[in-house]
């Protein structure tokens, strides 16, 4: 493993002028005698100008190779700094749904009409932070086509930061669901029992998004093929 690494370092710093020094370095011994001892004919120029062709063409083929990984060491980048932009927009996100939720739970709102509108507020951003918690996993399974994945130090992490997302929208969930229809009588005693577990798993959720906040080859590996 270790000795085709090296190969491979030697291969990616060989230049178009090195390989045509070795082609030279192969091309006088092989024609040297019809140099120096027969006449140059067509023959002779046909035969150089094909060593030479050949040469370009293996250069070239190196060239367009080392430039197609590049462009996908770049997406993968691109596709990873994504992934990891989305675990900051929804920490944040699910900050705001757990605030909310609290301040909707301690109002003393009694009529009909803004409790409605209060539990239409906290649907559509339980619904939001649901359809972000989805978009993570699927971009997250998508970095194996870039031949990017999570370095194994850090895979317990992400899963405790995951399995804390699910279980923080579980709650929300529990609690949004008939919140138009409690009196504050009801919202106070759902209230008392969930309060404190659905804060502690915001913090658990944000702690583990703080280890994950480190520089990207601490977090990415490349797989190799």
């Amino acid at each position: 493993m270790k000795k085709a690494k090296i190969i491979k370092k030697i291969i990616g710093n060989f230049e178009l002028s090195h390989l045509m020094c070795l082609a030279i370095g192969v091309m006088i011994p092989i024609y040297a005698d019809t140099i120096f001892l027969l006449k140059i004919d067509s023959s002779l120029i046909s035969a150089i100008m094909d060593t030479v062709t050949a040469v370009v063409a293996v250069m070239a083929a190196i060239s367009v190779k080392d430039w197609l990984s590049d462009k996908v060491k770049s997406k993968a980048v691109d596709h990873a700094t994504l992934c990891l932009r989305k675990t900051a927009e929804i920490k944040n996100s699910l900050n705001m749904l757990v605030s909310y939720t609290a301040a909707a739970y301690t109002s003393n709102v009694t009529d009909k009409n803004l409790l409605n509108k209060l539990s239409e507020e906290l649907t559509n951003r339980f619904i939001h932070n649901m359809n972000s918690f989805f978009s993570i996993t699927i971009e997250f399974d998508a970095l194996r086509q870039w031949s990017l994945s999570i370095k194994r130090n850090q895979e317990e992490n992400f899963k405790s930061y995951l399995k804390n997302i699910k279980e923080l929208l579980d709650i929300t969930n529990i609690l949004i669901k008939d919140f138009s229809n409690m009196d504050i009588a009801s919202r106070n005693k759902l209230w008392n029992e969930y309060n404190n577990l659905i804060h502690q798993k915001y913090q658990d959720m944000k702690k583990c998004h703080d280890k994950m906040t480190i520089p990207f080859d601490d977090f990415f590996e490349y797989i190799e093929k």
